[in-house]
């Protein structure tokens, strides 16, 4: 559901905008598909570490994962916008701007793919 979602808010504020071009509107409707399948992926692989049926409160445990969401993709974000300022200082914004979405789709897999690893593997010690 997150993905559809994500396409159709983004695709719908893009066409809304005047200056938009068709090449523009593909390419923030696809970046913004993968960052968001991307933390999908990062919560599913959380809520598999810290699922909402353990010991303590399901809505306590629920709130704490979405918290934790939330951070950490600020937290991707601000990363990869001064990792790409470290790497390339010169760089202009508008260059700028795409190098650091194509860097935060990156890490942002990076941290689902760890993630989903990591809950695998408790999942396999439960069972």
């Amino acid at each position: 559901m997150v993905v559809p979602i994500t396409a159709a808010i983004i695709a719908v504020t893009a066409i809304l905008n005047p200056q938009t071009t068709l090449v523009s509107l593909l390419t923030n409707t696809g970046i913004m598909i993968l960052i968001a399948a991307a933390n999908v992926a990062f919560a599913l692989g959380l809520s598999l570490l810290n699922p909402a049926f353990s010991e303590k409160s399901a809505n306590t445990t629920l709130m704490i994962n979405l918290m934790i969401v939330v951070f950490v993709s600020i937290g991707t974000f601000i990363g990869a916008r001064i990792g790409l300022r470290r790497i390339f200082p010169g760089l202009e914004l508008s260059t700028g701007m795409l190098y650091s979405q194509l860097l935060l789709i990156a890490l942002s897999w990076l941290v689902g793919i760890v993630f989903l690893y990591l809950g695998k593997r408790r999942l396999s010690r439960i069972e």
